[in-house]
């Protein structure tokens, strides 16, 4: 399937999940939900994006000096922002990820090393939400005990599945046959393996941008705490900490447009067990959509100015 083939085909499932919400929703009631959130709580979730996309710059750069790509901080910034910007037109999730080593390559001349970092950056938003996830789900007062025992599941299948991201290139070497080598594609992803392989050397830098990871997705988490607090939910933090990671990865899987349509429905269907009203989680969810999409307009501001004076030049 072709990038526009997909887009089209992601555009379309977005429009139509949106459409399914509309048709079982009171999009009025939504809206006038929406409209009467606490001017106070918005302006902290607005905020706290901020401060998110302040963390998320700080774990860029880190990662970009320790591979040895030296550039200034001004370019370092418009890399990530840009790309952030340009993810906009991309499958949800994936598609900033590969604007920012698109650009990144660009910049660096370094196609390898650009998707290994970006591939470690993405790593570690998604381990740390996961992490977070069973953190919740052992806070989360309402759960069951069999509830707690699936959480230690998820979390020794994540903590497995991060030593095979950091060892993918000892894996590679031991499960595939030596004749296999000469492949094209099976040495670009060796290759990627050994780049991605080669931050175990820095323990420490793994630990600091772990938990600076952790940081980000627990502000993610307040973020639709604090909207959901502005429209009037009585839902205790400790539910968002087990039920928002899961929204923010139906958010971030690739088969919608930023998240709109599926991600709004997960988090819909999330919020019914604590008693929240369908238009009123709507409300919250679209919200949160929005300041997601509000966060990339600096990277947007870049772009149309860069282009700008090249035409011009």
């Amino acid at each position: 399937m072709s990038v526009v083939t997909s887009q089209w085909f992601r555009a379309g499932l977005s429009v139509a999940l949106l459409g399914y919400l509309v048709s079982q929703i009171d999009v009025g009631e939504a809206a006038r939900a929406a409209l009467a959130i606490n001017p106070a709580h918005l302006l902290v979730a607005l905020a706290l994006v901020v401060l998110d996309r302040a963390l998320m710059l700080t774990r860029w750069i880190l990662l970009l000096r320790r591979a040895g790509m030296v550039m200034p901080l001004k370019s370092a910034v418009w890399v990530y922002l840009v790309g952030s910007y340009l993810g906009n037109f991309l499958p949800s999730g994936v598609g900033a990820d590969a604007a920012r080593a698109f650009v990144l390559a660009r910049r660096t001349d370094r196609g390898v090393d650009s998707l290994a970092l970006v591939a470690l950056d993405r790593y570690l938003g998604l381990y740390s939400l996961a992490l977070l996830a069973v953190v919740g789900l052992l806070l989360w007062t309402g759960q069951s005990d069999g509830l707690q025992g699936w959480s230690f599941v998820l979390a020794v299948c994540v903590t497995l599945g991060a030593a095979g991201f950091l060892w993918a290139d000892r894996l590679l070497s031991l499960l595939v046959p030596t004749r296999w080598a000469a492949w094209a594609w099976l040495n670009r992803a060796q290759q990627l393996a050994d780049a991605m392989g080669g931050y175990r050397r820095y323990p420490g830098l793994l630990g600091a941008l772990m938990a600076l990871s952790l940081v980000v997705q627990l502000v993610r988490v307040t973020q639709a705490y604090v909207l959901g607090e502005g429209l009037g939910f009585d839902v205790s933090f400790s539910y968002y900490l087990a039920f928002m990671p899961i929204g923010i990865l139906a958010i971030l899987l690739p088969i919608s447009i930023g998240g709109f349509g599926f991600g709004q429905g997960v988090m819909i269907g999330l919020l019914r067990p604590v008693g929240v009203p369908v238009a009123q989680a709507l409300a919250m969810s679209t919200i949160y959509l929005l300041l997601g999409v509000l966060s990339t307009l600096p990277g947007a501001l870049l772009h149309v100015r860069s282009r700008s004076r090249r035409i011009g030049s």
